[in-house]
């Protein structure tokens, strides 16, 4: 009976990570759209713009990335001291999504003033490939960097 409650458990902590997981997805897609004012990432994908899908893909999985540690840490609790560690896991996890927001931004930024010939927008909706894997790089290089320093729980 006690193996139920355990695998119970771990199952709703899984759920619980999925949900976050998503909802961190969904704030950076959310962020980025805002950021990329110029372009209707959405109607583009629509279109087959492979280069705004490689640009997203590279947002989902540097959130992915910056927020994995995080969410490991959420789980069930099952006493009074383990409310305690959830709520540190959950402001972690909050802290991590902030990060990796803000993370992105300053490195888009950078890079954006590092390439001033270059309008990362017109060309990302133009479909230039180049553009797309060169930004999706710094966007996955600084969530791993990002990552790497986040505490674990």
């Amino acid at each position: 009976m006690v193996e139920l409650v355990t695998i119970g458990m771990q199952i709703a902590s899984l759920l619980l990570a999925i949900v976050l997981a998503v909802i961190a997805q969904y704030i950076a897609i959310k962020v980025f759209d805002r950021m990329t004012k110029g372009i209707d990432e959405f109607a583009e994908l629509r279109k087959g713009n492979v280069a705004i899908g490689v640009i997203m893909a590279a947002v989902l999985i540097s959130v992915s990335t910056i927020i994995a540690g995080g969410v490991a840490g959420i789980f069930i609790p099952t006493s009074a001291s383990e409310f305690l560690k959830l709520g540190i896991s959950f402001f972690w996890l909050l802290v991590a999504i902030v990060i990796a927001v803000f993370a992105q931004f300053v490195a888009l930024s950078v890079y954006s003033r590092l390439t001033e010939g270059i309008n990362e927008e017109k060309e990302l909706k133009k479909g230039n490939l180049a553009v797309a894997v060169t930004l999706a790089a710094v966007i996955i290089g600084v969530a791993l960097v990002v990552q790497a320093g986040l505490p674990r729980f």
